[in-house]
């Protein structure tokens, strides 16, 4: 009867160990700057020691798949948000509005875009923009507001956030 108890306790502590591992080391939720491995929210921009690759190359990437808007390439440059924006649909679209966020837009455009075709777009911005200073346009606030030959005032939102370094 000793015996067996004695493992059992063995077990509960070995348990307990392993629960306390995870705990401590595999599982937490919080991502760690620092720590060469780049975990959910961690950026280029937020922790450039463990993100190799720009949170504005993976931002791009996204945004160059998105439909039916694409936006192809952008920079700010002083009180200025450059977008160069492509139709990614084999229809004509009417582009009406884009909004970066909500002081920063441009309304009744009213512009045809052929399929496959590109736009450049300026953006006035409320905000300066120093030269080398960090910028980002959450995607939660971008609205691209449009035609299609059926539909009136669509609208695509942001896939990912306008982000980047300005010239």
């Amino acid at each position: 009867m000793v015996f067996l108890g004695n493992k059992i306790i063995s077990l509960s502590i070995l348990v307990f160990s392993l629960f306390l591992a995870l705990a401590l080391f595999g599982c937490t939720s919080v991502p760690v700057c620092g720590n060469n491995v780049c975990e959910a929210n961690e950026t280029d921009l937020s922790c450039p020691s463990d993100c190799a690759i720009p949170a504005e190359v993976i931002s791009k990437m996204a945004w160059k798949n998105a439909q039916p808007w694409a936006l192809t390439d952008w920079v700010k440059d002083g009180n200025v948000l450059n977008v160069v924006i492509k139709n990614n649909t084999s229809e004509l679209l009417v582009l009406r509005a884009f909004q970066a966020n909500s002081e920063d837009y441009i309304l009744a455009m009213n512009t045809e875009v052929s399929p496959g075709a590109v736009v450049g777009l300026q953006i006035p911005s409320m905000t300066d923009c120093v030269s080398g200073e960090k910028y980002n346009y959450s995607k939660t606030l971008i609205a691209i507001t449009y035609d299609t030959s059926v539909i009136q005032n669509k609208v695509e939102y942001g896939v990912a956030d306008i982000i980047g370094y300005c010239s």
